[in-house]
């Protein structure tokens, strides 16, 4: 065999060709003599890393390197505390290998844990003459052997401000000895070098964890829930179905601000999230994403993430201590299983809808999404999208349903009933587009395309219209939206509709409250010159002090008491009861649903005013409207 090369420091080192180690008491300085414009140069290098903020890892690397350089033989490396986790952390290099780096990656300090690990624990410099003979470096002989090392000394690093544990600055020597005061003294300048990065590092650091933590609870934001969600979401597909995100909602948690006061309620608030996040495994994240709403993301499976959660509601049930008072804490909450969309936001919005939906059966229980309901969802999304895009584009069309007096035969009016041009909605009720619409606030601006199409169609037949009026259906939303008004007064103005010619439906299947903003604004309307109807009169939704105002000309009784008037004698005294109401107050009335001739007889009988239906027509489009009148008024 080739007889073993010697190490390049074998001479200067005291080891001879065969490896064996002769004793020293103080080894020389291995400081290598550095030009000053070299230092210089290195130190303004590593400041400007310092100063861009560059990754610390990379500028306490080069701390390492330039240490290494002015130490031939040596090795440096630092390490990283982690105030969280309590661990030193994976740091600069700078020959030592990356399975040098793996292996102290998470090292504990403790009394016994080498050079550095000891270090750490004691937050004094720690000098290892020989480290098999050293106890401290008992248990890592193993390491010591595999990269050559024999000596070791490390010095913390502090933080300038409070002293505080930044990282530890490491020497690791392939001969056994100790340095020199005139080596510490030269490596004390690199490590105030690695203190001004930590120091950086930290600061960064800890306004980025409170740029992405909820500053009350200390649990994520929404910022947070963006960071990781594309890792949280790839180590879920990863484990093919362990994943599931939880929408948390507290139940009637208002009424803790007002019985308690808000700081009490921000109290109960921190307890909360510390249960919460007390639940969490590894790689798992709980976020406040509202006033008493939170975000889980479960490294769990559906079944699981039940458990857990019926877990966290019965930890809560036993009380939240407030004030020398135990408060019952309940919540809803709805699941996502992270299979159903590979999208953060829409995981989100899924988890968000299920958590409205255990709320809408009472709430303190779970709602868990199901495929049919992402379908359902996700086929309302498009109606949604495809409505948007038929305003923007100017394709809703309305069609026109006559309203025929029951005295004379004669018509009266037309309504405008929504329509759009649109396949892709062909399929798709009226009723449900408009339901949708209300609910994601595109019915403002159907709504003002009906707007504009009555105006239009009064322009174009000014004389056919003589004496007729157009009506006009409005949701109460559209009266909550601050310009609405402004709108429609513009319009007029601009002799884009004639409020004498029209009438305005409300159609919005909720309490009208007159003394609201809402009555504000339909007397704002009917100051302008409007008639007002009001629409499916007798369901229940509709008020009947709103019969007691001064503001609806009509009202519309709902065809669910029109369509056995004519064979019920209970339908026929409801619908009698309800003429003689509006009688009394002077407001004409009219039956909409009458499809047959009895129908149109007996409300005929009772004295009903008008009457709308398939009887008389079916909804029309404009032009085939216009043939119908023509036709009809020959008749009659």
């Amino acid at each position: 065999m080739e007889p073993k090369k010697p190490l390049p420091w074998d001479l200067a080192r005291g080891l001879d060709r065969g490896g064996s180690v002769h004793t020293f008491h103080r080894m020389k300085s291995v400081l290598q003599p550095v030009p000053p414009e070299v230092l210089l140069a290195g130190q303004q290098r590593i400041f400007g890393m310092v100063a861009r903020a560059e990754p610390v890892q990379q500028t306490l690397s080069e701390i390492a390197k330039f240490a290494e350089a002015c130490f031939p033989g040596v090795r440096a490396s630092i390490l990283i505390w982690s105030e969280r986790e309590e661990v030193l952390r994976r740091g600069g290099y700078g020959q030592l290998p990356e399975s040098f780096a793996d292996a102290v990656d998470g090292l504990t300090p403790g009394p016994a844990q080498g050079s550095c690990g000891t270090c750490a624990f004691r937050r004094k410099r720690v000098i290892t003459r020989d480290v098999e003979l050293d106890p401290l470096w008992a248990d890592h002989l193993g390491l010591c052997a595999e990269h050559g090392i024999r000596a070791a000394w490390s010095s913390p690093l502090l933080s300038p401000r409070d002293q505080s544990l930044l990282g530890v600055f490491g020497m690791y020597y392939p001969f056994v000895g100790e340095p020199s005061q005139s080596d510490i003294d030269f490596v004390d300048g690199f490590a105030h070098l690695a203190t001004l990065a930590l120091q950086r590092h930290r600061e960064d650091e800890n306004a980025r964890l409170q740029a992405l933590h909820d500053s009350l609870t200390q649990l994520g934001n929404r910022r947070m829930l963006e960071s990781v969600a594309s890792e949280w979401l790839g180590a879920a597909a990863a484990t093919a179905g362990t994943g599931c995100v939880v929408f948390v909602d507290l139940d009637k948690f208002e009424t803790y601000n007002v019985g308690f006061g808000f700081p009490a309620g921000d109290r109960i608030l921190r307890e909360i999230a510390g249960v919460l996040g007390g639940s969490l495994r590894p790689g798992e994240h709980a976020v406040r994403v509202g006033g008493d709403e939170f975000v889980l993301l479960l490294n769990s499976d559906l079944a699981e993430a039940c458990a857990r959660v019926d877990a966290l509601r019965q930890q809560l049930r036993r009380g939240v201590e407030l004030d020398r008072s135990l408060l019952t804490v309940r919540f809803s909450a709805g699941l996502a299983d992270a299979r159903l969309d590979p999208r953060m936001d829409r995981l989100l919005y899924l988890g968000n809808e299920a958590n409205r939906r255990a709320k809408a059966l009472g709430g303190d229980q779970t709602f868990v999404i199901q495929d049919r309901i992402v379908a359902e969802l996700r086929r309302r999304g498009d109606v949604v999208r495809f409505l948007g895009e038929a305003v923007a584009t100017d394709r809703i069309t309305p069609a026109l349903q006559p309203i025929v007096n029951l005295a004379t035969g004669e018509v009266a009016a037309f309504e405008l009933l929504f329509r759009v041009g649109d396949e892709r909605l062909a399929d798709v009720p009226v009723y449900e587009c408009i339901q949708i619409a209300e609910e994601h606030g595109e019915i403002h601006g159907i709504g003002m395309s009906m707007f504009r199409a009555a105006g239009h169609l009064q322009s174009r037949w000014g004389d056919v219209l003589a004496g007729r009026k157009l009506n006009i259906n409005v949701s109460v939303r559209q009266l909550d939206r601050p310009d609405f008004l402004d709108l429609v007064a513009e319009l007029v103005a601009e002799g884009g509709l004639d409020p004498s010619r029209t009438c305005l439906e409300l159609t919005e299947s909720t309490m009208l409250e007159l003394g609201s903003h809402q009555g504000e604004a339909l007397a704002s309307l009917k100051a302008l010159g409007f008639a007002m109807s009001l629409d499916d009169f007798g369901t229940g939704y509709a008020s009947l002090t709103s019969l007691r105002s001064e503001i609806f000309d009509v009202v519309k009784v709902d065809r669910s008491f029109v369509r056995d008037v004519a064979t019920s004698s209970v339908d026929r005294t409801l619908c009698e009861v309800m003429h003689s109401m509006c009688r009394a107050r002077g407001i004409q009335i009219l039956a909409e649903g009458v499809e047959t001739e009895e129908q149109a007889a007996a409300l005929r009988a009772l004295g009903y005013d008008f009457a709308q239906g398939y009887h008389f027509a079916r909804p029309m489009p404009a032009e085939q409207a216009l043939s119908w009148l023509e036709e009809y008024s020959v008749v009659h």
